[in-house]
C-alpha cells in the first residue's frame, strides 16, 4: 500500500476510546477555526467524566523536519517509553523513523505497528533472558550494556547480537539524572571491553544519555569527547567501532525550542571534530522532543474548596482545585519538571 494513502487511512480511522475527536468531527463536516473552539466543543461532549488528549500530527511532522535541518547526520530512534500509542507508532513507522525500546513489550508494539526490528535499538542495559530470546527471534540485533553481568547473559542467550557500551556522562544538568543508574565510568571501559573480547562478543559502538530535559549543551559535548576516548581504547583492543548513540534529553516544548537550536549546533560541531571518519553512524533517542508539544491534555475541574491558612489574616485563603486526572495518571512525573503550563478554556485569550 502507498505510504501516504495508508497514512491517511490510519489517521482517519482513529477514533478509539474517544481520544481523537477532531477526526470524528471532520467526518461530520464540522470545521473548527481554532484549537480553542475545538477543545471547548469536545469538552462539552465529554463533560467531567474523562480527560482527553489531542494529537497534533502537523507538529510531529514539523519536529521531524526541524531535526533533519539541525542534525541531518544523526538518525533519530523514537523513545517508545515516552508515548506508545499504537497510532503514533504507526505514524512514525510510515515516516521512516527507527525506535528505542527498553522492554520486550515495547519491541512487540513496534513490530505490531509494522516497524522493522532491524531499526530498533534495545536500549535498556539489563534485559531478561526471555526478552533477549524474543529480540533474537524477531531480528532486533542492536542493544546496550554497561556491566559484566549483562555481557555474560548476552553471551548465553544472544551472542551474535551487536552491542553498544553505555557510558555514564559527567556533570549533567537535567530534570532527571540517569547517570548513576545507567552507564559505566571511563575507568571501567578497558575491563568491560576486554571481557567482551574474551567472550567473542561484537561491540560496535558507544551510547550515552545525559538525562531527561537537559538544559546544558555542555553535557552532550563533554560526553562526546569521552566517547572518542572509548573509541580509541576499543581500537587498541581490536574492535572496530562504527556507532555513536547520543541518547535523548532534548526539549520538546515550543517555549524551549531555542535550547534545541543551541544544543544541536554544538552537538553537530563536536561530532564533526571527534569523529571525522566517514564510516561512523550517529544515532539518537529523542522521545519528549517529538511528543511533548504535539500532545494537548484537556482536563476538567471537578471540585474546589477554600481553606484558611495558618496566618492570622482573614483574607489569607488557599483554594484547592481537583481535576479528573492526576499524579497517578498524566501527571506522574510532575508538573514542574516538564514545564506543563495549564491554560484555562474559559476565555480564548
Amino acid at each position: 500500500m502507498d505510504g501516504s494513502k495508508e497514512l491517511n487511512e490510519v489517521v482517519n480511522g482513529y477514533t478509539k476510546d474517544n481520544l481523537f475527536h477532531l477526526l470524528a468531527s471532520k467526518s461530520s463536516k464540522k470545521v473548527y477555526k481554532s484549537m480553542f473552539e475545538y477543545l471547548n466543543d469536545v469538552g462539552k461532549q465529554v463533560g467531567q467524566e474523562q480527560a482527553f488528549y489531542t494529537f497534533d500530527f502537523a507538529d510531529m511532522l514539523y519536529k521531524l523536519q526541524l531535526w533533519k535541518e539541525k542534525l541531518p547526520d544523526v538518525r533519530p530512534y523514537y523513545a517508545v517509553k515516552v508515548n506508545s500509542d499504537p497510532v503514533l507508532l504507526r505514524l512514525f513507522v510510515l515516516l521512516g523513523l527507527s525506535f528505542d525500546c527498553a522492554t520486550e513489550g515495547e519491541i512487540r508494539m513496534v513490530v505490531e505497528a509494522g516497524g522493522d526490528p532491524r531499526n530498533v535499538v534495545f536500549a535498556h542495559t539489563f534485559k531478561t533472558p526471555r526478552a533477549l530470546k524474543y529480540a533474537s527471534s524477531v531480528g532486533v540485533d542492536l542493544m546496550t550494556f554497561d556491566a559484566e553481568e549483562e555481557l555474560l547473559k548476552i553471551h548465553e542467550e544472544y551472542p551474535e547480537t551487536r552491542l553498544l557500551l553505555r557510558l555514564s556522562p559527567k556533570d549533567v544538568q537535567c530534570a532527571f539524572d540517569l547517570s548513576e543508574k545507567f552507564g559505566c565510568k571511563l575507568d571501567e571501559i578497558h575491563y568491560l571491553l576486554s571481557r567482551a573480547k574474551e567472550l567473542n562478543l561484537k561491540v560496535v559502538g558507544v551510547s550515552f544519555h545525559v538525562g531527561a530535559l537537559c538544559t546544558e549543551p555542555g553535557s552532550f559535548i563533554s560526553t562526546i569527547y569521552d566517547t572518542r576516548k572509548v573509541f580509541d581504547e576499543a581500537k587498541k583492543l581490536g574492535f572496530k567501532f562504527t556507532i555513536v548513540d547520543i541518547g535523548g534529553g532534548f526539549f520538546g516544548c515550543t517555549e524551549r525550542e531555542k535550547i534545541f537550536h543551541d544544543t544541536s549546533e554544538k552537538i553537530k560541531q563536536a561530532l564533526k571534530e571527534n569523529f571525522p571518519e566517514e564510516d561512523v553512524e550517529f544515532i539518537a533517542e529523542p522521545g519528549c522532543y517529538f511528543a511533548a508539544s504535539a500532545i494537548t491534555l484537556t482536563t476538567a475541574i471537578i471540585g474546589k474548596k477554600s481553606m484558611r491558612s495558618n496566618s492570622s489574616s482573614k483574607d489569607d485563603i488557599r483554594r484547592h482545585y481537583f481535576l479528573n486526572d492526576g499524579i497517578y495518571g498524566s501527571f506522574f512525573r510532575g508538573i514542574e519538571a516538564y514545564d506543563i503550563r495549564p491554560v484555562p478554556l474559559l476565555k480564548e485569550n
